[in-house]
């Protein structure tokens, strides 16, 4: 697992004459970083760091502001993991196959150990003609299981709207932390055709894969628009199928699986 740790030092400093801000060298922190650790011991981190200078050319007696930015990198620290699980509760999943969702995503947000995992939050979205978010990006595993249990089957279906809501949850869980510091995956789970058509959910798929975002598509029941949902997940091995409720705790066992894996 990789973690990582940002620090940031502004330098403000005048120049002497007018000039161009030197290339990058060999900076006091990551120095220090570098020689802190004892000669006997063999550091499992990499320090990354960058200087730039602003303006980059300034005249005599002007300011300019140095930035060091320093990232340290150690394997075995957790890389934060962002989840939404984007889940279909249209009135054809009434009965078991809501029940069997609600069970078979409440032990993937329990196998994700929240209370000793701070780097990661779940977040769930339910779809059926509109989106609602039932709860934002949360490291509280029972404010994530109560949102799980508050899916209720009804209404039609919307995939894209899902996908959407579910992209902006990440979006505005995001904080200070870029894209580049962080796994983000969403899980959408439908078991039945997109009532605006594939072609939505297709452009609502791409957009949130154009940030980054993972995703896994999980087709529920022999109703589910399975070429559409393959093209949702990032690569085939994120797409997957029940056929039957009970297939969906199976599904989301490996899902957990996964999600660990990348975390």
């Amino acid at each position: 697992h990789l973690g990582s740790l940002g620090v940031i030092v502004a330098l403000v400093c005048g120049l002497s004459a007018a000039t161009r801000a030197p290339a990058a060298s060999a900076s006091p922190l990551v120095a220090a970083a570098t020689t802190a650790v004892p000669t006997s011991e063999v550091s499992r981190c990499v320090v990354d760091a960058d200087k730039r200078a602003a303006p980059a050319v300034v005249l005599f007696g002007e300011t300019v502001a140095v930035t060091i930015r320093v990232r340290v990198i150690c394997a075995g620290e957790q890389f934060p993991l962002h989840l939404v699980l984007v889940l279909d509760e249209s009135a054809s999943m009434a009965g078991a196959p809501i029940n069997q969702l609600k069970t078979a995503a409440s032990l993937l947000v329990r196998g994700l150990d929240l209370p000793n995992s701070p780097g990661t939050k779940i977040g769930v979205v339910g779809f059926n003609q509109q989106a609602r978010r039932l709860i934002r990006l949360s490291n509280v595993e029972n404010e994530v299981l109560g949102a799980v249990a508050g899916l209720r089957a009804q209404g039609q279906t919307r995939i894209d709207l899902g996908i959407q809501l579910g992209t902006a949850v990440l979006s505005q869980g995001r904080g200070g932390l870029g894209r580049n510091n962080l796994s983000e995956a969403m899980v959408v789970v439908s078991d039945g055709l997109n009532n605006a058509g594939p072609a939505p959910v297709l452009a609502a798929a791409q957009r949130a894969r154009g940030q980054g975002i993972l995703i896994a598509a999980v087709c529920a029941g022999p109703e589910c628009d399975r070429p559409t949902m393959r093209q949702v997940a990032t690569s085939p091995s994120l797409y997957f199928e029940a056929n039957n409720p009970g297939d969906l705790i199976t599904v989301f066992k490996e899902l957990q699986r996964r999600l660990r894996n990348i975390a």
